[in-house]
């Protein structure tokens, strides 16, 4: 059985991989005329044309924009199993944010992931970290360690995009290929089928137009013939506020709708936690597994500790660092002589660990140490 978040990345699969192939963003439309066309004749109808100006238009508006909000919504049944996914994206030109609530039928409970861009990184709040596949043990203790109590998110030191989010890297946000829908048809493009385009003032604002078409496209990957339904919302600015996307294929049992709306918003401010309250998730991990090492070797530390004290005590003396190394020889432990005592070493997922048995003043103390 696959780990929750993996298992929304591989049921997301089919719908994310249309949802960028096909359309950039998508969910569900008005109905449009039955596909027909191929997509030689599809872009040489006036409809296309159209949407095709529109689409241009918004580009333009994009190129401009230093604020922008993505809402998404999608929803999928494949094979029985069903799943939900909400997302918020705020971003400007140099940061991002972003809020994902994944839920699916296999599991009762949901995932939540809030991530953020900066300075060519991603970055990932703590708890969301600690709801994924690469949760991070002895947490509390590992940010003790490395002197951050208080962190509240990692960065993860790479500008790659984590698992089972969507990128928001400002650079691919603002791209004109993030906006440019009519030319993203994918691989599968040649062999689909597309109605004509209809147009219309969008319901919710007169002011705004909406185009809408159908498509069927035959998904190799999946072995299944798709239809599509879709519909772009332009405002009065040109600006590309909505998409709705609709895919069905019932030999397969699946079922997809998504749904995004975007905003302009060029006074948007995006605050991210200071340097004090964020940690490297490479040295995290490094020290977790650290700690892991330590306790692997910590119960035979102990025992030379208690032989160390019970061989003082038979010569009725202090314990003393002779007592620590002599305790160790007898329980034939392997260890590193060390000031005062010795250390014993072991490892995890590859990263040592250390904890030292050292005497002073009478008393033996048991530690962790380089």
């Amino acid at each position: 059985m696959p780990t929750k978040s993996k298992f929304a990345a591989t049921i997301a699969a089919v719908a994310i991989t249309v949802f960028t192939s096909l359309t950039g963003v998508g969910a569900s439309s008005a109905s449009a005329a039955t596909p027909t066309l191929s997509l030689t004749e599809f872009q040489a109808t006036q409809g296309y044309a159209d949407l095709s100006a529109a689409s241009a238009r918004s580009i333009t508006y994009l190129s401009a924009l230093q604020g922008l909000v993505q809402n998404m919504n999608l929803n999928e049944t494949y094979s029985g199993i069903s799943m939900t996914i909400t997302s918020r994206i705020a971003a400007t030109r140099s940061k991002a944010v972003g809020h994902m609530v994944i839920s699916n039928s296999l599991y009762s409970d949901t995932q939540t992931i809030d991530y953020a861009f900066s300075n060519q990184r991603y970055q990932m709040s703590l708890d969301s970290l600690q709801q994924s596949d690469d949760a991070v043990a002895n947490l509390s203790t590992a940010l003790d360690r490395l002197g951050k109590p208080r962190a509240v998110q990692v960065d993860t030191g790479s500008g790659e995009t984590p698992t089972d989010v969507f990128a928001i890297a400002p650079s691919s946000l603002f791209s004109p290929e993030s906006q440019d829908l009519l030319n993203q048809t994918g691989a599968t493009a040649s062999e689909m089928l597309f109605s004509e385009v209809t147009s219309a003032p969008a319901t919710n604002d007169p002011q705004s137009t909406t185009f809408s078409y159908d498509a069927q496209a035959t998904i190799a990957s999946v072995g299944a013939t798709v239809a599509l339904n879709i519909s772009i919302t332009f405002n009065a600015n040109g600006f590309m506020t909505g998409m709705t996307l609709t895919e069905q294929a019932s030999s397969i049992g699946l079922e997809i709708t998504i749904s995004l709306s975007q905003t302009a918003d060029n006074s948007l401010q995006i605050d991210l936690p200071t340097s004090a309250l964020t940690v490297n998730q490479a040295q995290l991990v490094s020290m977790s597994h650290k700690i892991d090492a330590e306790k692997s070797v910590t119960s035979k530390a102990k025992a030379i500790a208690a032989k160390a004290k019970a061989l003082a005590k038979k010569a009725k003396i202090a314990v003393a660092a002779k007592h620590v190394k002599a305790a160790a020889k007898a329980l034939k432990t392997k260890v590193m002589a060390v000031k005062n005592g010795v250390k014993l070493t072991g490892k995890s997922a590859g990263i040592s660990g250390s904890m030292c048995v050292t005497s002073a003043k009478g008393k033996v103390t048991v530690t962790h140490c380089n």
